[in-house]
């Protein structure tokens, strides 16, 4: 989600930047699309506006895709972030999550969360549609409080996607939004801690993030370290996967936030308001993917 200024509206035509306006029963697996965003802030000439990737498969050149979208859109406009601004990654695996994959993430995400916060720019920390699912789910804080042992028990007991994301994610606006990977949803996870960004670096940045999240999660490979993980450990991980997936010259745990101003400089009353419009906003990705059944690892 970002803030937008045209300074010369004609270049998205010239170039042929892949993006539309959004139009009902476009083919959103061809193209990308922009759509205005209530939930994030229009001030000074700048118009909140969502734009939504395509669906983007990792065996496949992305990150030209990337590239093409960046050049054209700074070539075209001045874009601005804010506290209000976030980026959202969905993915999945090709045909879809098992329910024993959807576990296998939910169990890695929970214990190594703390670590991943962490990674997390301060300034989006606190950010009150995004908040680490513990702190949402009473059942999953629960369980992760009584110890490792008793949280793996639980979560392998979940008898099918339904029963686990209703324990998960009793909403959206979490860190990991597991609802869409129910029986009948697009057959995603959406990770949702990632601040706004405004260049192409930053983008990949986070993606690679993600991806090598989603890949450590699901993989059998892992072995948690006794005690509680640390930002070292989640490192260690997040390296071996992208090495593993291929990713590995887009990941870096240095960048500076582009999302200049912090959350805790709305008011109460601001953040009050963006988080209902947050929660009741539909996502445009997740209905696209509904609608048509497609899945994909997707950026």
């Amino acid at each position: 989600m970002l803030g937008v200024a045209a300074q010369h509206g004609y270049a998205c035509l010239f170039w042929r930047l892949p993006v539309e306006l959004y139009i009902e029963g476009s083919d959103y697996k061809e193209r990308w699309q922009v759509a205005a965003d209530a939930s994030t802030m229009a001030i000074n000439g700048f118009f909140g506006v969502e734009i939504i990737t395509s669906i983007l498969y990792t065996d496949r050149p992305w990150e030209n895709q990337l590239n093409l979208f960046w050049y054209t859109l700074t070539d075209s406009f001045e874009v601005r972030g804010d506290p209000s601004c976030g980026t959202h990654i969905h993915f999945s695996p090709v045909g879809g999550f098992t329910l024993a994959q959807l576990k296998k993430l939910t169990a890695f995400v929970t214990i190594f969360q703390p670590a991943i916060t962490a990674l997390i720019p301060s300034g989006r920390r606190g950010t009150d549609w995004c908040h680490a699912n513990a702190e949402v789910a009473e059942g999953l804080r629960a369980k992760y409080m009584a110890g490792r042992p008793v949280l793996l028990a639980w979560i392998e007991g979940f008898s099918d996607k339904s029963e686990l994301w209703e324990n998960i994610s009793p909403n959206k606006t979490v860190a990991w939004n597991f609802r869409n990977a129910r029986e009948g949803g697009c057959g995603t996870v959406e990770f949702r801690q990632p601040p706004g960004v405004v260049s192409n670096a930053a983008t990949k940045r986070w993606v690679a993030i993600a991806l090598a999240l989603f890949a450590a999660g699901i993989e059998p490979w892992l072995a948690y370290p006794v005690a509680a993980p640390t930002v070292e450990d989640l490192k260690i991980v997040l390296e071996h996967s992208a090495s593993r997936i291929g990713v590995s010259h887009l990941l870096s745990f240095d960048g500076e936030s582009e999302q200049t101003i912090p959350i805790n400089t709305l008011s109460a009353e601001e953040r009050e308001y963006i988080t209902l419009l947050k929660a009741q906003k539909p996502s445009i990705f997740a209905e696209n993917l509904e609608r048509r059944g497609g899945r994909g690892s997707s950026p």
